[in-house]
């Protein structure tokens, strides 16, 4: 497999600089095509290119394992990286800076959605795409498949106003979780759902999505603050990774909207301590929290089964416990100390 891959590179790259322009062209879509059609058959979710001295290195991603399968001539590979760039809709000349986009293929009659992410890095750029089956979406009761979970995401998607943050390590179907979410709330109850992602993942007809484009300063703060003015019920976020994005979300989660997102967290109570480091105050964050959830994957035989941990309900009301009581503590010890050093100070001025 690898062998041929890098000897087909080889005849590839060989051809396209005897061949003149229109043959490159033809040559780089064709390996485009052949290396993410390889990607599908080989069920991994990500590529990724990897600059090594005077070669790009390309690894497939699973769950489980990151595999090499290919390397390419540096030259080459940035050929194939521009190309994805180009069907990205992302400036082809500019690797100095990272730069994120999507686009659709059609592989053996499926529609797949393929997300681009670049990085300026040393001594070349190096790239990443995630492929996800765009007609692929999950319904909520196979994500949650044991019966407290489903209940306890139903109860929450019920609420008129609230925030609820999902957490977990990247590929493990975060996003994949709040599009079942906010297809429940459409579906089941009928309520207008708006989206702003970073790009759009999944294009779904009955969710109302909206793209964040940084190069037009068109951010998640801009977003989401034009995304009120439409009074939408429930309002799904990509990702909180700012402070004035996660100021927004609780300010829209206080006036009748349900705020559904992700946000990164070393664990599941991290999710709060996060977003009181984003300046959000403890009390403001007790009356926005709905709840949260982290979320990993399980192998069961041939397939992946997601298992969620949840944090709502008395789990929610024990975490901000703990955190109060954590707080008093370290206030306390300040205190403590401050008083130590006026203690010392008195006795020595006394002998002074």
């Amino acid at each position: 497999m690898s062998v041929f891959l890098f000897r087909s590179s080889i005849s590839f790259f060989i051809m396209s600089v005897k061949g003149g322009e229109d043959v490159e062209g033809k040559v780089i879509e064709q390996k485009a095509y052949a290396l993410l059609k390889e990607a599908i058959k080989q069920r991994a979710s990500d590529v990724h290119f990897v600059p090594a001295g005077e070669q790009y290195t390309i690894y497939f991603q699973t769950v489980a394992t990151r595999r090499m399968v290919d390397q390419f001539p540096i030259e080459y590979g940035k050929r194939l990286i521009a190309h994805f760039k180009f069907l990205s809709r992302l400036d082809v000349t500019e690797s100095r800076y990272p730069q994120s986009g999507a686009f659709e293929r059609t592989i053996d009659e499926k529609t797949y959605n393929v997300r681009l992410s670049t990085l300026p890095a040393f001594p070349h750029e190096s790239a990443v795409l995630r492929i996800q089956l765009q007609e692929q979406l999950i319904p909520l009761e196979r994500i949650a498949w044991k019966k407290q979970w489903y209940e306890s995401l139903v109860s929450i998607l019920r609420a008129k106003q609230g925030l609820f943050l999902v957490t977990g390590a990247t590929g493990t179907g975060k996003t994949t979780t709040l599009y079942a979410m906010a297809d429940y709330a459409v579906r089941t109850d009928g309520r207008h759902v708006m989206t702003l992602e970073d790009p759009i993942e999944r294009r779904l007809p009955h969710l109302l999505q909206v793209e964040v484009n940084d190069q037009r300063q068109f951010g998640y703060e801009e977003g989401l603050r034009a995304m009120l003015r439409h009074v939408p019920d429930v309002i799904v976020l990509g990702e909180i990774r700012e402070e004035k994005v996660a100021h927004t979300a609780v300010r829209a989660a206080l006036t009748g909207h349900l705020v559904l997102a992700t946000v990164h967290s070393s664990s599941l109570d991290g999710i709060l301590y996060r977003m009181l480091d984003f300046g959000i105050s403890f009390e403001l964050l007790r009356q926005t929290m709905l709840g949260g959830l982290t979320q990993t994957l399980h192998k069961k035989g041939d397939h992946l089964r997601p298992h969620l941990t949840l944090l709502c309900g008395h789990s929610l009301t024990e975490a901000f416990q703990q955190i109060e009581r954590r707080t008093i503590a370290r206030e306390r010890t300040v205190e403590s100390m401050a008083f130590e050093q006026v203690i010392d100070a008195k006795r020595h001025r006394t002998r002074a």
